[in-house]
């Protein structure tokens, strides 16, 4: 079990939502996911894989929408663009 908890938020601006993840073990540390993910991305909808391992991220703007998936366990490869 990994104790990690998604969510969305919207505390950066009203016109801003991201999705971050939250480690429940005790100390709570916090990471924006899609913070500076994509340039002219900063509302996501979000639709998180059954066994959390990926997300579908639906970029709403203020850039052009776009469709991402999100690999939770590998990170640093960021993203792929579904066309």
């Amino acid at each position: 079990m990994k104790n990690i908890i998604y969510f969305l938020s919207s505390e950066e601006a009203a016109q801003q939502r991201h999705l971050y993840s939250l480690l429940i073990n005790g100390s709570f540390p916090r990471q924006c996911l899609t913070c500076g993910l994509k340039k002219g991305c900063t509302f996501f909808d979000v639709d998180i894989s059954p066994n959390a391992q990926n997300a579908i991220l639906h970029c709403q703007g203020p850039g052009v929408p776009a469709v991402l998936l999100l690999s939770f366990s590998d990170l640093d490869c960021k993203y792929f663009l579904l066309v």
